[in-house]
């Protein structure tokens, strides 16, 4: 009773004191289409305090919160169908909920849930779906005034991640970016069908349909640029303006090919900032002799780059753009593009500007606040708000109130000035040994700092170096900041170095807790980098990692050997399926008589790292050959499939060719293979979505190998019942994965313990399980050690 009177408290003093300005938010960019708002409050604020009002679950969703009067709106898949919800502001209770369709399944790396914003004007909220439903709600009660699918009534190709853009009101007219339909190459693209629709806002009804090019996450704005009203965006190929009137288009700009820009925000006076994978440009918009709109590309750098996402957008200020590129946070002149300056805290994706102070959702799930400032990166204020799971969403703001969200939960969050001087600390950096510790404070109090840190490398030469349980990685060079990334980071994370002042050395620490062979590398802003102290190195499908070894590690015979071995002869083949070819190069490493049903086959759909890294078809000729592990005979099967093909609904693809073409290929030319036992052996990701295909039971496999199966919270959720209830009881599973093996936090994603988790499901499900934890940390340099095992177990009678 005592936590309900306080929650009742809280909301009623939010009510009174925070909804009486009625202040809005009502597009993805706010307002103003800045991504920005006034707030005197906290103005001049060297420090601020925040407090969390309220938060509440809520599905998964890359959607913002907009807001208007007493609701705020969203958009988040909830079971089997994506939704838009209207919460209330005071409280987060749920008012109504309105269904959009079905649910946007995430794919390439994403997860779940819709991308676009709703839009709030004049008492109804336009939300688009990701499957192109458009909808009309009224805000109040939830009625659907009017819908329309644009999808099929456009004939518009649903983008990668689905319709991910927000609609626009201007005037009487809705505007929303749909694309082109799929590009038809004997039709000219200008004389194609426009990107872009106006509908009026009472009915829906088209009104105008102009612009051209592809489209995935771009946003269209409203702006005056060289006194001209306008319609200012992006598409793959082109950024342009349009009259909001007539749809007709008043310029245009061609970009470079490879730039692919994904989004447009506004600068200064006439200038837009048109942002892309690659990099960033900012366009002078002027009148021309003919008083025709022409755009001057005034400079272009790949300082602030974005990822392909509309939560990218530069924040302007004051002459000065603020963006996150990848693990940064970049502040950059608008005169010239020059870097200003770039800060590793407080990491994240999005932003806003909320009274001179930049507002994110950092990567911890901490609510972080910082200064626009030129002279460098000053945090005034921080709360956790979330667990460390990854957020994209740009926060939203209206009275003084922020509202968050991550792909679970949704929060408000007051913010004010505060009394405090200071602001707080910023984390410290782990230093590894006490014998380091002290060479490290010898550099630093050093009058020569830089010969220091130079006799310092050439006394510590191993590299990394190991003292008393700690691995201590060094690097120098002329670089503005540097991360390493590697097992002991989890793979995928990467973990900040610290730098000594006044020299170009930078360190980072780990306790080497029983790894006896770790991969790794170091990155810059630019560039991924090997250890130059280190010759030993290994090529991963993720590029290049240098690689240390124990004195005490050595690599297993088999291997030492294959290494030396030539590749073995395969037979080469190549299947046309539709539009998309698969190679297979296949290994028979002993007797293979006729006799149908005789022989195993064994798929390895990784087919080319398999051979090129893991060294399996030199392993298998290598262990056949010396007979020890009295291996029966076999037919190996190395896949190099299509790109794409676990996207997009290629695993559905590769379930159906896999029983229906592949595998009736090779029974054709390898007759002994046909009704034989057959397995199927993955790694990593391609281990995760091999599963959808093994459930099929009428695919015949009753052997699947899972090493370092890198499973989503998604993955958990939804393939593991599926596979649990369609698989055959009689398909046994070999899981392995290494005691460092790969992680991230962030993302919910700990291969260790999914792997673990899975196999006690599998062991409760009756199903045929051999799991096992070995050292080491992911990929193919420890996969290969268990190659003996692996062979013994998918061959076993």
């Amino acid at each position: 009773m005592r936590l309900i009177c306080t929650v009742l408290f809280v909301a009623a003093v939010f009510a009174s004191t925070h909804l009486a300005a009625a202040e809005e938010w009502t597009h993805l960019w706010g307002s103003d289409q800045r991504g920005s708002v006034a707030l005197p409050t906290i103005a001049e604020a060297s420090t601020l305090t925040f407090d969390v009002l309220w938060k509440r679950p809520l599905g998964s969703g890359y959607s913002s919160v907009t807001v208007s009067e007493t609701r705020a709106f969203t958009m988040a898949s909830e079971g089997a169908s994506d939704w838009l919800f209207a919460l209330d502001r005071s409280s987060g209770a749920e008012v109504f909920r309105v269904e959009l369709g079905e649910a946007w399944l995430g794919r390439s790396g994403s997860r779940d849930g819709p991308m676009s914003t709703p839009t709030i004007h004049a008492g109804t909220v336009y939300a688009l779906g990701p499957f192109g439903n458009l909808l009309a709600v009224n805000a109040d009660s939830g009625d659907v005034r009017w819908q329309s699918d644009l999808a099929a009534r456009f004939e518009a190709r649903t983008p990668g991640y689905g319709f991910s853009t927000s609609p626009l009101v201007v005037d009487d007219l809705l505007i929303v970016q749909i694309g082109n339909p799929a590009r038809d190459e004997s039709v000219a693209l200008e004389s194609q069908p426009g990107a872009l629709v106006a509908l009026k806002l009472s009915d829906g009804e088209l009104v105008w349909r102009s612009g051209y090019g592809e489209v995935e996450t771009q946003v269209p704005l409203i702006a005056t640029l060289a006194g001209r009203r306008q319609i200012v965006t992006s598409t793959a190929e082109r950024v342009f303006g349009l009259d909001p009137e007539s749809g007709n288009l008043l310029w245009q700009f061609t970009v470079e090919p490879r730039r692919r820009w994904t989004m447009v925000s506004l600068a200064g006076p006439n200038e837009l900032v048109v942002a892309g994978s690659r990099g960033t440009a900012l366009l002078e918009i002027s009148q021309g002799a003919d008083q025709q709109l022409v755009a001057m590309q005034r400079w272009d750098t790949n300082v602030l780059r974005g990822n392909g996402q509309n939560s990218r957008m530069p924040i302007y200020r004051d002459g000065y753009l603020y963006a996150h590129t990848g693990k940064f946070l970049s502040c950059v002149d608008a005169r010239d593009g020059s870097l200003v300056w770039r800060s590793r805290p407080p990491g994240g994706e999005t932003l806003i500007e909320v009274g001179g102070h930049l507002m994110m959702l950092g990567a911890d799930g901490a609510l972080v606040a910082a200064r626009t400032l030129a002279d460098g990166y000053q945090e005034t204020g921080r709360i956790t708000v979330f667990g460390p799971e990854r957020a994209h969403t740009p926060p939203t703001a209206a009275d003084g109130i922020l509202y968050v969200r991550n792909l679970s939960e949704v929060a408000a969050v007051a913010v004010s000035a505060a009394t405090a001087v200071d602001p707080p600390p910023l984390p410290t950096a782990v230093t590894g040994s006490t014998r380091f510790q002290e060479l490290i404070s010898e550099v630093s109090a050093a009058t020569d700092k830089r010969a220091a840190a130079t006799r310092l490398l050439a006394a510590l030469s191993e590299s990394p170096w190991l003292d008393d349980g700690w691995l201590h990685f060094l690097f120098q060079g002329p670089v503005e900041d540097l991360v390493i990334q590697g097992d002991i980071t989890g793979f995928w994370p990467t973990k900040a170095m610290s730098r000594i002042p006044g020299t170009e050395l930078f360190y980072a620490a780990f306790q080497r807790d029983g790894l006896d062979r770790v991969q790794y590398r170091f990155h810059t802003f630019d560039e991924q980098l090997v250890d130059a102290r280190n010759d030993a190195s290994v090529e991963l499908p993720e590029g290049e990692f240098s690689v240390w070894t124990a004195a005490e590690w050595s690599e297993s015979e088999v291997f030492e050997t294959a290494r030396q071995l030539p590749d073995p002869a395969t037979d080469a083949h190549t299947i046309e399926i539709g539009t998309r070819s698969v190679e297979i190069h296949v290994v028979v490493p002993a007797a293979v008589g006729s006799t149908p049903g005789s022989i195993p086959l064994v798929l390895i759909p990784q087919g080319d790292e398999a051979r090129s890294i893991g060294l399996w078809n030199r392993a298998l000729a290598r262990l056949y050959a010396d007979g020890e592990l009295a291996l029966s005979p076999a037919v190996f099967a190395f896949l190099s499939l299509p790109d794409g093909v676990w996207y997009s609904g290629g695993v559905r693809w590769l379930g159906e060719n896999l029983k229906g073409r592949i595998v009736q290929f090779l029974n054709t030319h390898y007759p002994a293979t046909e009704g034989a036992r057959s397995a199927l052996v993955a790694q990593g990701e391609t281990a995760r979505n091999i599963l959808q295909v093994a459930s099929d039971p009428t695919l015949g496999v009753d052997r699947l190998v899972l090493q370092s199966p890198y499973m989503d919270p998604d993955l958990r959720a939804q393939q593991w019942p599926v596979f649990l209830d369609s698989a055959n009881r009689s398909l046994a599973i070999w899981i392995g994965w290494g005691s460092h093996d790969g992680y991230d936090l962030s993302m919910d994603v700990d291969i260790a313990r999914d792997a673990e988790d899975f196999a006690a499901v599998l062991r409760e499900r009756e199903f045929v399980v051999e799991a096992a934890e070995s050292p080491g940390g992911f990929g193919w340099l420890r996969w290969r050690e268990e190659l003996p095992e692996i062979l013994k177990f998918v061959l076993a009678p």
